[in-house]
């Protein structure tokens, strides 16, 4: 590890939270230098500690020492120090960076802000004649609340821009039963967010990757699979 006095690599100040399925891959970790270089009996441990720091807060940064990382991965110190912090750097804000990671979260931030300018210029454009997405008032359902962490958490799945009945309907019904706050609903979606049958990230050979939109990941049959964990 090396010491830096610069800002951090990415807008972490943007990272609100850690983001649910943000991941670095077999593939891309293969190619980096410092995986080369890490012995054989530690790579899985590699491996583990790097997808461990993109679920840290904020994602790809640590401000702990090294005896703590030790203990959270499951080796030695000198492990940590002359393995798995190889090419990381501490950064002004007093945490260690790996620029690969930042990366990552640079992506996965600029990924964020598309969605968000396409959903604006959906809106601003109103071509559709659709039913607007609103808070019910008479019942409190906060379907705005609801659809928005959607999108957010699920961004690989397709973009909610319109509620009909039957979505309305599985909403209030999830709202009245186990789903009754925006914090399960967070839950809910992070959760399946983890899942790469549900996100498109895993398929089966020959066909195309299956993203469920909204309304198919609320009807009942699928929803009581989803919370038995039928689908991991």
């Amino acid at each position: 590890m090396t010491n830096e006095s610069g800002a951090p690599p990415a807008p972490y100040d943007e990272c609100a939270f850690p983001r649910p399925g943000l991941a670095i891959s077999i593939a891309e970790i293969q190619s980096l230098n410092e995986w080369l270089a890490c012995p054989e009996e530690h790579r899985a441990h590699f491996f583990y500690f790097y997808n461990l720091s993109l679920r840290n807060f904020p994602p790809g940064a640590w401000s702990m020492l090294p005896n703590v990382i030790a203990a959270m991965v499951g080796v030695g110190v000198d492990v940590v120090e002359n393995v798995l912090l190889n090419g990381w750097y501490m950064a002004n804000d007093g945490r260690m960076y790996h620029p690969a990671l930042a990366e990552i979260v640079k992506k996965d931030l600029a990924r964020r802000e598309k969605n968000r300018e396409r959903v604006a210029r959906h809106r601003e454009k109103g071509t559709r004649k659709r039913k607007p997405i609103k808070n019910d008032s008479r019942s409190r359902i906060p379907y705005k609340d609801i659809v928005a962490i959607y999108n957010e958490m699920l961004p690989n799945n397709p973009e909610c821009l319109e509620l009909d009945d039957s979505r309305r309907t599985r909403i209030r019904n999830l709202w009245n039963g186990d789903l009754s706050d925006l914090g399960r609903w967070q839950n809910f979606f992070s959760y399946i967010s983890t899942i790469p049958f549900l996100t498109g990230r895993e398929t089966s050979k020959g066909k195309k990757p299956f993203r469920p939109d909204i309304g198919w990941l609320l009807k009942p049959a699928n929803y009581l699979k989803i919370k038995e964990r039928g689908y991991e």
